[in-house]
This record gives C-alpha cells, sequence and structure tokens, in this order.
C-alpha cells in the first residue's frame, strides 16, 4: 500500500554553484593553512632590544648634557669669581684714592 505523499516529489530547486557565494582570492594571497599562524616570537625579543637601544641612547644623551652643563657651570663661576676679584679691586683703588685725598686736603690746610 502506496500513500499518496509517498509519490509526491517536490519540484527541484535550481542549484546555485557556490562559486558565487565563495569570495575571490587572487593566486599570490594563500588561504591560512593549519599551523600557519601570525605566530612572531621574535617580535617581542626585537621590540625589546630596541627599547633596551634607545633606554642606553637616552643614558649617553642624559650624561653628555650633564658633562656640558658642569662645564658650563664651572666655567660661569670662574668668570663671577673674576668680576668678583675686579670689584674688590676698584673699591680698594676707590678706598685709596679717597685716603689719598682726604690726606692731601689735611696737609693743604
Amino acid at each position: 500500500m502506496i500513500f499518496h505523499w509517498q509519490c509526491y516529489q517536490p519540484r527541484r530547486t535550481q542549484v546555485i554553484p557556490k562559486s558565487i557565494f565563495r569570495k575571490k582570492r587572487s593566486f599570490k594571497r594563500q588561504g591560512s593553512k593549519a599551523g600557519r599562524g601570525k605566530h612572531r616570537p621574535f617580535l617581542p625579543a626585537v621590540v625589546a632590544e630596541k627599547e633596551q637601544q634607545n633606554a642606553v641612547l637616552k643614558v649617553k644623551e642624559a650624561k653628555a648634557a650633564a658633562n656640558k652643563s658642569e662645564d658650563l657651570a664651572v666655567r660661569m663661576r670662574q668668570k663671577a669669581q673674576q668680576l668678583m676679584e675686579n670689584a674688590d679691586l676698584a673699591t680698594y683703588k676707590a678706598m685709596m684714592a679717597l685716603k689719598i685725598a682726604e690726606a692731601a686736603k689735611i696737609a693743604k690746610v
């Protein structure tokens, strides 16, 4: 005994090729393979080395700047001491000139 629904064959839908849905890729770009991820274990090491080089460079620049500042401070202090000696000498000369003038005034009277 065969029922009506057993003999019914539904109308076939038109087969759409999957190549239409598939993304087109160029031959240059390879799809990812198993185990071929974007693993770059050397990248952190390279970054760390670059940071270390930058740190060493900054230390050298800081030392050079400190030495330059120290040399400038020494020269400025020497110049200030020389100017103070000149001022002391000028004060001494002025005092001597005043004493000589007072002595001459007393001798004149």
